[in-house]
């Protein structure tokens, strides 16, 4: 009869063992004090082999996210009251140890009332106290895969105090060494009036 036997751990979760390596060694089985037959009390001795047995070396590795911009994230003009605008794509990219599970994508909204590149997050001052807020730029916002397949359910506004927009509970995998996009779909207000008879620019980015 054949019994097959296996050696399981677990790894502390610290990102000091990233590199560090391992295995498991059987050593050699005592002829003498080793193994005994139920049936006659004596030692089992004819036992093969004779030396230790080593298993794989295992290594460790830490679970790594890499986000940047991916194209086409570029700059274009849209027009009051576009729907489904794609405002910027991010590349998301995991680590060759494990998949990466998403749960939750904080976003930062920025404005510039007259397009000088000077973008202020949340709200830009115009005088007194007078403002272009992200909030009333765009409506809404919702988060897509690179397929074009929704990310989680929800439909978030950016937050009137910070600018900033939170999807949670999204149940988002990248496979371990895969990279995903990520693009955010944007509403944009009908009834928001430029400041300054220009246009305003809005922009988003990743917190």
């Amino acid at each position: 009869e054949t019994r097959n036997f296996k050696v399981t751990m677990d790894i502390a979760n610290t990102s000091a063992l990233n590199g560090d390596t391992f295995k498991v060694t059987l050593n050699a089985v005592s002829t003498t004090e080793g193994i005994r037959d139920t049936s006659t009390g004596d030692y089992v001795t004819d036992i093969v082999p004779g030396t230790a047995t080593a298993g794989n070396t295992m290594t460790v590795r830490t679970p790594s996210l890499t986000v940047a911009l991916a194209s086409p994230s570029t700059d274009e003009t849209v027009v009051k009251g576009s729907e489904n605008v794609k405002a910027v794509h991010f590349a998301f990219t995991a680590g060759q140890a494990s998949d990466i599970k998403i749960s939750s994508v904080k976003l930062n909204g920025y404005v510039d009332r007259n397009v000088d590149d000077t973008f202020a997050q949340g709200r830009e001052l115009i005088s007194g106290d007078n403002y272009v807020d992200i909030h009333e730029l765009v409506t809404s916002l919702k988060l897509y895969d690179g397929d074009g397949t929704q990310i989680g359910t929800q439909s978030k506004s950016f937050s009137t105090s910070n600018g900033t927009a939170t999807f949670s509970s999204l149940n988002w995998t990248i496979e371990a060494g895969q990279t995903e996009q990520l693009v955010v779909y944007v509403n944009v207000d009908r009834s928001v009036t430029p400041q300054d008879g220009v246009s305003d620019a809005f922009a988003v980015d990743i917190a």
